[in-house]
């Protein structure tokens, strides 16, 4: 699961960017940045105008800052959210087992290697799962997916009867 360039839903200019955007300063190392602030900044008579974006890389969680210059396009990615209900983390594997959860229909089974998911949500995850009572309790976690990147937004022991209430 590799990100591309072409994977990513959008390029806008740098001047139309607004907070809470997603941006990618790198496609290779899955470098998002959720914007929190739009600067925009005129370089004198003749210069052109500049960008200068100030925001939270979304898989480390450091601060970013970056500058562009207002014309130039930028890849922007749009989250999916997902919930999924996780039935075994395998460490020796170094992946999880999980069933999206539908509306109606059944979903098949998919596995999901850690280093997919960003550091803190693996522990999240790890950290619940060995929480669950027995064979009475699976994990439901929310995801939001982007390319080649998931982050872990939530995860709670749910018991597998209120699981079937809800037709999961």
């Amino acid at each position: 699961m590799t990100a591309n360039i072409e994977d990513f839903d959008d390029a806008l200019p740098a001047n139309t960017l607004k907070p809470n955007m997603i941006i990618v300063l790198d496609a290779s190392s899955k470098e998002y940045v959720k914007i929190t602030s739009v600067d925009k900044v005129k370089n004198g008579k003749h210069g052109a105008a500049k960008i200068m974006i100030t925001g939270k890389n979304v898989r480390t969680g450091n601060k970013a800052e970056v500058t562009f210059t207002g014309s130039v396009k930028v890849p922007i990615v749009q989250g999916v959210k997902t919930t999924y209900t996780l039935f075994d983390l395998d460490e020796e594997e170094d992946c999880l087992y999980a069933e999206p959860q539908t509306m109606g229909g059944q979903a098949e089974m998919i596995t999901i290697h850690l280093n997919q998911i960003e550091k803190t949500g693996v522990e999240l995850l790890k950290t619940t799962f060995s929480s669950i009572k027995g064979d009475e309790e699976v994990i439901s976690f929310v995801t939001m997916e982007y390319p080649g990147f998931m982050l872990v937004e939530s995860a709670k022991a749910v018991s597998k009867k209120s699981l079937q209430k809800r037709g999961g």
